[in-house]
């Protein structure tokens, strides 16, 4: 399935998963029909004033991205507030449970979760991917993106990637910025990312990715991301930093499913860098 140029602008309450393009992918292909187990977003921004879950999970693109397949989001982004009351939001996807690329994406939305269970992670927010609960050994993938947006959280507030249960196979953050202000009661902030399950640690391939408004990049035993200043995002040189790996890496491959030709970066209207291209 293909969702390609989408807008919505109309405001979103559900008492289940919510999400601006998409609530729930399916995890029950048709009988004879393997294509609609992949779903490619691209060109799409959700631009409403709020996405609201009363119990379920809230993402500004994708609400639930359920296991069985690949999901691939490129070109887009989310302006919208993004609200759950009972479990996890992120900007871009709420959970994902299946192998994810997140691919010239970025989220400028408050994204609020509400919620704190005995485990202190239910209430976890974060700019691109708020979860991954699954346990299975799982692809994600984000390149090329960033987050402006202020993360609000009982638990766990993240830049970039809130947690994530069970292994990741051979999974990227890369080229990748997050400077929105992070909030949490449990003052468990992080600027890109943290995790949850104790048997094993997230082996991300980490590469110039940045944050700011954390102590730490994440609650691993070995820090991950670089922490910059203010003046340092608002300059040219970062700029050049970033456009650096774009040409470096102008195409990722997402196989026979997509061939994605990752954007430049220019210094926007409030002087932070964003993607050139994505209107």
């Amino acid at each position: 399935m293909t969702i390609e140029n989408f807008t919505n602008s109309g405001n979103i309450k559900s008492l289940g998963v919510a999400g601006g393009c998409i609530g729930r992918t399916t995890d029950t292909p048709e009988e004879g029909n393997t294509n609609n187990t992949v779903v490619i977003i691209k060109g799409t921004k959700n631009i409403c004033e709020s996405i609201l879950s009363e119990n379920e999970i809230a993402g500004g693109i994708v609400g639930f991205a359920a296991p069985g397949g690949k999901i691939v989001i490129s070109n887009s982004y989310n302006n919208s507030e993004v609200i759950t009351n009972k479990r996890e939001a992120g900007g871009i996807i709420g959970d994902t449970d299946e192998e994810t690329y997140c691919i010239n994406v970025y989220n400028s939305g408050v994204i609020n979760a509400k919620a704190l269970n005995s485990y202190e992670v239910y209430g976890t927010s974060a700019g691109i991917i708020g979860s991954s609960w699954s346990e299975n050994s799982l692809k994600i993938d984000i390149i090329n993106s960033y987050n402006i947006g202020e993360i609000f959280s009982e638990g766990y507030s993240c830049g970039v990637f809130g947690l994530r249960k069970g292994e990741v196979n051979n999974s990227s953050i890369e080229n990748v910025y997050a400077i929105g202000n992070l909030n949490s009661t449990k003052d468990k902030k992080y600027g890109i990312v943290s995790k949850f399950s104790q048997l094993n640690d997230l082996n991300f391939n980490i590469n110039n990715v940045f944050y700011m408004n954390a102590d730490k990049g994440s609650n691993f035993e070995t820090d991950i991301g670089q922490k910059i200043e203010e003046s340092e995002i608002k300059s040219e040189e970062f700029v050049n930093k970033l456009n650096k790996y774009v040409e470096e890496n102008p195409v990722f491959d997402v196989g026979e499913i997509a061939k994605i030709n990752l954007l430049k970066w220019k210094l926007g209207g409030k002087e932070y860098p964003e993607l050139d291209g994505i209107v």
